[in-house]
């Protein structure tokens, strides 16, 4: 989170031209830990989604075989999915930061 902070600040210091930042929050729980959610709002960072833990998606790594195989109903997939969908369907201002 700190990460994502200090790079946003470095944008607004270098006075870069970016025309949108989001953050996409990946391998996260049932629920986003506290502490996270926590230091996200102390940050003014508000993920534009957030992609959950898969267990596919490590036993796809684990065994080598590519993540494009994953089928469609992995938790990761219909994630990345639905903010695919967001963002072709010209939706996206709502991912802008």
């Amino acid at each position: 989170v700190r990460t994502v902070a200090r790079i946003r600040g470095l944008v607004a210091e270098l006075k870069l031209l970016v025309k949108r930042q989001s953050v996409i929050i990946n391998f996260v729980p049932a629920r986003l830990d506290p502490l996270v959610a926590e230091e996200l709002k102390k940050w003014g960072i508000d993920p534009a989604a957030t992609i959950p833990l898969d267990e596919e998606v490590y036993e796809y790594d684990l065994k080598l075989k590519p993540l494009l195989d994953l089928p469609d109903t992995s938790k990761a997939v219909r994630a990345v999915s639905d903010l695919m969908a967001k963002l072709l369907s010209g939706k996206s201002e709502s991912l802008a930061r």
